[in-house]
């Protein structure tokens, strides 16, 4: 499976990008703002740098733990935070719910419409692509995600 953030809008708060799957969209991204790629990536302020990363389960999280695994135990989250994985100077970096530059620390939060610095209709949004992702990953297929500047 194949993952492309596109990054369309840019602000001093956030970065707005649209995802796509298998070249299909699918929903919009909220990010921390963008610095350029050659600027090193600061933990809970900036979006991460451009380029192609996998995306694997991550079962030792405290966010994971103290809500994800409740709140979404319909669409079995228990199995994992969905992680990107490798990103340079950054370790922890996964695709979750939130609605704005307040709900990230650098991950990537998904919605299925947006407005200035906000992606709404998060947890609609995460439910269906954790499923997809996770389908994949229980095959044991591989899932890459691309991050591009419009």
């Amino acid at each position: 499976m194949k993952l492309n953030l596109v990054r369309t809008t840019y602000t001093d708060k956030s970065t707005i990008g649209k995802l796509y799957i298998n070249g299909i969209q699918f929903c919009y991204t909220l990010e921390d703002k963008f610095r350029s790629d050659n600027e090193e990536k600061i933990w809970g302020k900036t979006a991460i740098p451009c380029g192609t990363y996998e995306i694997t389960y991550r079962t030792e999280s405290e966010m994971l733990e103290k809500e994800y695994k409740t709140r979404f135990a319909d669409i079995k989250n228990e199995r994992g935070m969905l992680w990107i994985r490798n990103i340079p100077g950054f370790e922890y970096v996964y695709i979750h719910v939130g609605n704005d530059d307040n709900d990230t620390n650098g991950c990537i939060l998904v919605g299925t419409t947006k407005a200035v610095d906000f992606v709404g209709n998060s947890v609609i949004a995460y439910k269906v692509i954790y499923k997809m992702i996770a389908d994949e990953l229980d095959k044991g297929n591989k899932v890459l995600i691309t991050v591009e500047k419009f």
